[in-house]
């Protein structure tokens, strides 16, 4: 306003008409910038929004599978590593029982010879038993030579000379039959002291894999772990990958959708805002005014 004398309500009127057609004229370049804006915000931008919102949507689906997949091989990893726990506590079972049987063997090879050393000792005193009953027969025949020569004074002592003949006979064919038995014996003994070895060898040969089976149980049971713990920690990186940067997207783009719809909503909202600008700017001017009276309007002026 200029200072240049008394302030009449005329001025005033004619100060407020000029602001008002610059505030009418400002709001409806602002509409239409307004307008503008909202023409372009809705085609190539909401367009984008809308494919990163697919996109985003497309690599949540992905993770969740993924999640799930991976919570699938964590499972089937944790059952098959307490199959494998359990195989390898069998083997090691095995291995202790085999390792038992082979003992075993060895010390049935060792009672068996045992058994066969005495029955060659026995052997041994047969022979000199069979000996002694082969010089008893060699004297019972000198005996009986003698006893003849003597004639009728011999006779008792040729008869005894007889009898202890038999039994020298006898002994000796007791003697040989006894010696053919441990023979025998000691013929099965080393039969069964070969089929105890051959035994303690197949036990040994088992014991040998159930080692290996053992060892190799072992290395599955340690790469199955690492695989639990790969799985168990590839599973809480999915579920920050669920609330990580595609949600965020997701999210940022449904927003830009909701934010076109209530401007399509809107629409172009030119003559509300401008009725507003008029009243809220002539209502201030006429609370300045006083020339005319209180309450004057400058819209009625018009």
């Amino acid at each position: 306003m200029r200072d240049n004398g008394p302030v009449t309500g005329h001025e005033i009127i004619l100060t407020d008409g000029e602001l008002l057609v610059s505030r009418t004229d400002t709001t409806g370049r602002i509409t239409f910038v307004n307008k503008a804006f909202v023409d372009i915000s809705g085609f190539p931008m909401v367009g984008s929004a809308d494919r990163v919102c697919t996109e985003a949507r497309s690599v949540a689906a992905a993770a969740t599978q993924a999640q799930a997949n991976v919570q699938v091989v964590a499972a089937a990893t944790e059952q098959l590593t307490s199959s494998i726990q359990e195989i390898s506590v069998r083997l090691r079972q095995s291995t202790t029982l085999t390792q038992r049987a082979v003992a075993s063997g060895q010390r049935t090879q060792e009672t068996i010879r045992s058994l066969a050393n005495a029955a060659g000792r026995v052997g041994e005193v047969v022979k000199l038993i069979n000996d002694i009953a082969t010089q008893t027969n060699l004297l019972a025949l000198n005996a009986t030579i003698e006893a003849a020569r003597a004639g009728a004074m011999g006779r008792g002592f040729a008869v005894v000379a007889n009898e202890v003949k038999q039994l020298a006979t006898q002994t000796a064919r007791s003697t040989e039959e006894i010696t053919r038995q441990i023979t025998e014996i000691q013929q099965a003994m080393g039969s069964a002291v070969n089929a105890v070895a051959d035994i303690g060898g197949t036990i040994g040969e088992i014991d040998h894999i159930c080692g290996s089976i053992a060892a190799a149980m072992e290395e599955q049971t340690a790469a199955t772990l690492e695989i639990n713990r790969n799985a168990t920690e590839t599973s809480p990186d999915r579920h920050r990958l669920r609330g990580s940067r595609p949600d965020r997207l997701a999210g940022r783009a449904g927003a830009a959708r909701l934010q076109r719809g209530r401007r399509q909503h809107r629409g172009t909202p030119a003559q509300p805002g401008q009725r507003g600008a008029q009243h809220g700017g002539t209502g201030g001017l006429t609370v300045v005014g006083g020339d005319d009276g209180p309450g004057r309007d400058s819209t009625d002026g018009e």
